[in-house]
């Protein structure tokens, strides 16, 4: 497992595909944190660059992004079968 640390930049609301329908669902982009010292610091010296965008139609999901807010993200492989 790989774990990252990203900080909530945007949440729109979007019209989007899902179902075979058109629904509304919110768009959060999320960039790696950074810092001088501490917890931030380790992580956005090991993830200096790049952004997480996802659409998320189901509203008790997409409530708990916040902007200006830091949350884990953990990377594990999936299993494809």
């Amino acid at each position: 497992m790989v774990r990252a640390k990203f900080r909530v930049q945007e949440v729109t609301l979007c019209n989007c595909w899902s179902g075979g329908k058109t629904v509304i669902g919110k768009r959060i982009w999320m960039t790696p944190v950074s810092g001088q010292e501490g917890e931030n610091k380790a992580f956005g010296d090991a993830t200096p660059n790049g952004d997480i965008k996802m659409t998320i139609v189901l509203e008790d999901a997409s409530s708990q992004f916040e902007i200006n807010k830091d949350y884990y993200v953990d990377f594990s492989l999936a299993d494809t079968k």
